[in-house]
C-alpha cells in the first residue's frame, strides 16, 4: 500500500511505476481516487519496459505506470502481484489495507 498526504486544498498529482517480467494482469490495483494507467512493454524508442542486468544488454519487461491525483489531502493506492491478486488474499477495503499497512508502515509520504 502507498498513501500520499498533502494539503487539501494543493492539487497533487501521484505516479507509481512497476516494472515487471510478466504481462501486466499480473498486477491488481485498488486506489481510493481515478486513476490512468500507461503499460509499455520492451518499445525499441523508449526506455521504459526494458530491465537491464548489465552494461550493454537488455530483456524486454512490462513497465506499468499509474496516476492519480490526490483528492481531499490523501490518496492510497493498494498493489498486489502474481498469487496475492486472489481476492480472498487481498484487502477488502482501502481502510482494511491502511490499519495493516500502518502496522508495519508507521511513516507516511508528505508532500
Amino acid at each position: 500500500m502507498d498513501e500520499v498526504t498533502s494539503p487539501p486544498d494543493r492539487p497533487t498529482q501521484v505516479s507509481l511505476q512497476w516494472l515487471i517480467d510478466g504481462p501486466a494482469t499480473e498486477l491488481s490495483l485498488n486506489c481510493s481516487s481515478p486513476i490512468t494507467v500507461d503499460e509499455t512493454r520492451a518499445a525499441e524508442q523508449n526506455v521504459r519496459g526494458w530491465i537491464s542486468e548489465g552494461y550493454a544488454a537488455k530483456r524486454g519487461a512490462t513497465s506499468v505506470r499509474v496516476s492519480a491525483h490526490v483528492q481531499a489531502g490523501r490518496l492510497r493506492i493498494v498493489s498486489a502481484f502474481g498469487e496475492q491478486r486472489v481476492q480472498r488474499r487481498t484487502p477488502t477495503s482501502l481502510n482494511e489495507a491502511a490499519a495493516q499497512a500502518e502496522a508495519f508502515l508507521p511513516k507516511k509520504a508528505h508532500l
